[in-house]
């Protein structure tokens, strides 16, 4: 299925059954698919998705109304695994060292990776990373293994999300800005209760 992105304005007012502000259309103009994790720049008014195929970023999202219909500004399309699959699931920016974390859980023969690419210069295009923070193994007790979405705070430290199946984890890893290769042990984690379906962590 193809799925669009909804807006709300003031949205941390509305309430009930509210119709969205605006709708950015899945269609062959912002080929959106399955889009996930969203990150909105404020500063710059641009819009980052996660589109499970690629990554994409659009400009002016602040002043959309009603359906709306934009080519994104850069798109990134990361490295096929040889199942077929991409794995774009989780996007987040870190504005103070000028860096774009890509989470991918497809990369390579490892199934998971936080990439970095340099936000103020980043064009569509194969993806290629200045850093790959990539998981020391394809089984679920990887660290970064199925990793699903991200986050990054104000004092350099990344928050995933992994979907490990029974129970998932959110890993925390400090100093994010310096780390490169083989992923190891996260400075802290959390476990989710058994069973539970999580899709995203959230700092506010």
């Amino acid at each position: 299925p193809v799925n669009p992105i909804f807006v709300w304005d003031d949205a941390c007012n509305v309430t009930g059954e509210t119709a969205p502000t605006a709708t950015l259309a899945a269609d062959a103009t912002t080929n959106l698919s399955r889009p996930g994790q969203l990150f909105v720049d404020e500063t710059n008014d641009k819009l980052f998705v996660a589109d499970d195929s690629s990554y994409k970023i659009f400009n002016g999202a602040s002043a959309w109304s009603g359906a709306v219909s934009v080519a994104p500004s850069v798109a990134l399309v990361p490295m096929v695994d040889a199942g077929g699959s991409s794995g774009a699931f989780g996007i987040t920016l870190d504005s103070a060292h000028d860096t774009l974390y890509l989470a991918n859980r497809d990369y390579g023969a490892t199934k998971g990776a936080v990439l970095a690419v340099t936000a103020s210069t980043v064009a569509s295009g194969t993806l290629i990373p200045m850093r790959a923070y990539v998981s020391d193994t394809s089984s679920a007790t990887g660290f970064l293994t199925s990793v699903m979405n991200i986050q990054i705070d104000g004092s350099d430290r990344l928050f995933a999300l992994r979907d490990t199946g029974s129970q998932p984890r959110i890993e925390r890893w400090d100093s994010m800005s310096l780390l490169n290769g083989t992923a190891t042990a996260p400075n802290r984690y959390v476990l989710i209760a058994s069973g539970s379906a999580t899709s995203f962590v959230y700092l506010p």
